[in-house]
């Protein structure tokens, strides 16, 4: 008996630390989950039908259903997982394998369907954030002509330091394309060079028919595709592919 008091006397402070310790943890939990039901979930750009919060102890996953997002133009996505480790809300993972749909005019939408995408966020200070993309077997269509385009896979990243840095990779089959340049969205336009290079002119074809531009109509961007590269460009308020002005550029406010 004495021997069972002694043992316990020496084991009763770790238990007694070891239940205080989850007491803790479980409170900042559930307080990390309100936080983010009232503040992250209720920012005004986002809407959406349903949103679960679960992954007790060690993560936040936070699953949103039809998701409607405006930042240049209206951005519907059917589902999204967002994954964060409990005490690193400074880096998240987004996990997208449902339809995306991003909205151009009152008729025309892009659609793009991903097997499966995922982007990680870092956000290092107010400053400095990255994006890093990885995903697979993307198709992407529009509605109003129903043309389509598929790659096997995306990888690269985007940086934004003031302005946005991009630095993306596509390839299909033994064909690549690859997106490098910038954009500013810190003025009532977009502003940005984001330069086009790719191993089949085809591909960089399809990929603009889709956004209703047909570069085969225009001799001067037929002509500029057959070098491999051709830079898209926001300036003044304008679209330029090339030389050409193919409309106005994006408004942000």
């Amino acid at each position: 008996m004495k021997k069972n008091r002694n043992l316990y006397r020496y084991i009763k402070l770790p238990i007694y630390i070891f239940i205080f310790t989850i007491i803790i943890w479980s409170t900042y939990w559930f307080l990390g989950t309100t936080y983010i039901e009232n503040r992250v979930l209720k920012d005004n750009s986002l809407r959406y039908e349903k949103s679960t919060i679960s992954g007790y102890p060690f993560h936040f996953d936070i699953n949103l259903k039809q998701l409607k997002y405006n930042l240049f133009k209206q951005t519907t996505l059917k589902e999204i997982n967002l994954k964060t480790f409990a005490w690193r809300f400074d880096q998240i993972r987004l996990l997208i394998n449902d339809q995306i749909s991003y909205q151009i005019s009152n008729s025309i939408k892009i659609i793009a369907l991903p097997s499966n995408l995922i982007i990680d966020f870092y956000n290092y200070n107010k400053n400095h954030k990255e994006f890093k993309i990885f995903g697979n077997d993307i198709v992407f269509s529009e509605n109003y002509s129903n043309k389509s385009f598929s790659i096997d896979g995306i990888s690269g990243t985007i940086k934004h330091e003031g302005i946005y840095k991009i630095d993306i990779v596509t390839n299909k089959g033994r064909s690549s394309l690859t997106a490098q340049g910038y954009v500013d969205t810190q003025n009532e336009y977009l502003e940005g060079n984001i330069e086009f290079s790719f191993s089949d002119p085809n591909d960089i074809k399809r990929l603009f028919q889709i956004f209703g531009i047909n570069i085969e109509e225009n001799p001067i961007t037929n002509l500029l595709i057959y070098r491999g590269k051709i830079d898209l460009i926001f300036e003044d308020g304008m679209s330029l592919l090339g030389p050409l002005p193919i409309g106005r550029a994006p408004k942000l406010k």
